[in-house]
């Protein structure tokens, strides 16, 4: 009984020395996987298989000129660890300064896949990455030349604070490596007031044809509150802003900037006879329909600085009244800055006006309410204008005849 129990011990043993050798064997004897032609999946590699990622530049060149034109080609080799290519593997491509086309490319038959690294037009160094299947390789780029420089333009000095009635274009010229002006730079604007046209923050565009970007900015809406216009007129002082970016990448220490100074709108609301001759003042504030049967009224909105004045077109206003009989109840600014109407009295005739004239008193309303750019992510003062005042009217007592 003893021998049989030692006998089965050593069958035992046997069999699992066996085992061990023929799992020997097939590891070390059996070659490569079979290409099936499928990549293979993250963490699914058999032990017997090693993935290899070979990576360069097909010159063998890893430097160029930062004018962002030059470009350099690179190649990544996918193989097993007997140098077999892996085809249909996804291969990223990435760098920090330039721009990689296409981003990413699948392996072909060969195991390779390609990418054009296009220079910056940030002299320095970088590197062009590979990534595929869990591993990354990377070889460094570097970039020779000037810097670069923004020349930014507004194309105006002065403008009212009109909100989206007015407007000005900002030029950004883009100038690269060696004075080269390129296509394609993303440049970046911003404003201290107002807001641009994309209303982002900040406003992206391309640039074009000689390296120039532009983009449409809008004031803030910023108004007089005071009923004599001479009163306030100091403008807001506005920086208009373009700075260099790689994608989403900014750059601040490559940017340029311009100023513009946005002066406030204001308001005068009067009355006058429709044969254009003014009507009698008075008092402040008072006016006295003689000599006519009918009366123009007018608000002026517009703006100024030292070198003239400037009619706002766009500007809603709002009339009201109390014992007259007004055309229109509101209108908007005109390319002259004018909205306004007509008074129609009650008498058929004009009517003279002497000192023993007695009136009866009515009033003429005018207010604004306007509405302006929203903030854009920027600074902003008040988006909104408001603006009233009341005039007070005196009409003939007598509607019929002249008066002695």
């Amino acid at each position: 009984m003893k021998e049989i129990k030692q006998n089965k011990k050593l069958v035992l043993y046997l069999t699992a020395l066996l085992g061990i050798v023929c799992a020997v064997f097939y590891i070390t004897c059996s070659g490569p996987l079979e290409d099936t032609g499928d990549e293979p999946p993250i963490g699914s590699i058999k032990p017997a298989i090693d993935v290899l990622i070979e990576f360069h530049e097909i010159n063998g060149d890893y430097s160029c000129d930062a004018d962002g034109q030059s470009t350099l080609t690179f190649v990544a080799t996918v193989t097993d660890q007997y140098g077999n290519p892996w085809k249909n593997v996804n291969v990223e491509f990435q760098t920090e300064l330039g721009s990689v086309n296409p981003p990413n490319q699948s392996t072909d038959s060969n195991g390779q896949a390609h990418t054009t690294y296009t220079a910056s037009c940030i002299p320095g160094s970088t590197s062009v990455q590979a990534y595929a299947i869990g591993r990354l390789v990377f070889k460094n780029v570097n970039l020779y030349g000037d810097y670069p420089w923004l020349d930014v333009e507004a194309s105006v000095m002065n403008i009212g604070g009109a909100g989206y009635n007015t407007s000005a274009t900002i030029i950004a010229q883009f100038w690269c490596s060696q004075n080269t002006s390129i296509q394609g730079a993303d440049i970046g604007f911003w404003s201290e007031y107002g807001c641009f046209d994309f209303k982002e923050c900040p406003d992206m565009r391309e640039t074009g044809i000689n390296g120039v970007a532009s983009a449409v900015w809008f004031p803030p809406m910023y108004g007089s509150y005071e009923d004599n216009w001479s009163d306030f007129n100091a403008p807001l002082s506005s920086v208009v802003k373009a700075t260099l970016y790689e994608g989403e990448t900014e750059f601040p220490e490559y940017y340029d900037y311009d100023e513009i100074f946005i002066y406030p709108l204001h308001a005068d609301l009067w009355i006058q006879g429709i044969d254009g001759e003014e009507v009698y003042d008075h008092e402040t504030d008072t006016f006295l329909l003689c000599d006519g049967t009918e009366f123009i009224y007018w608000v002026y909105v517009f703006w100024y600085t030292n070198e003239g004045f400037y009619p706002q077109i766009g500007i809603n206003v709002t009339f009201s009244t109390e014992g007259l009989t007004i055309s229109s109840s509101s209108g908007t600014t005109d390319a002259t800055g004018y909205a306004g109407g007509f008074i129609t009295l009650d008498y058929e005739q004009g009517v003279s006006c002497n000192a023993n004239t007695t009136f009866s008193y009515g009033s003429l309303s005018a207010s604004i309410n306007q509405s302006g750019t929203p903030n854009c992510c920027q600074n902003t003062t008040e988006t909104k204008w408001t603006w009233s005042r009341k005039l007070r009217v005196g009409i003939p007592d007598e509607p019929d005849g002249n008066l002695p």
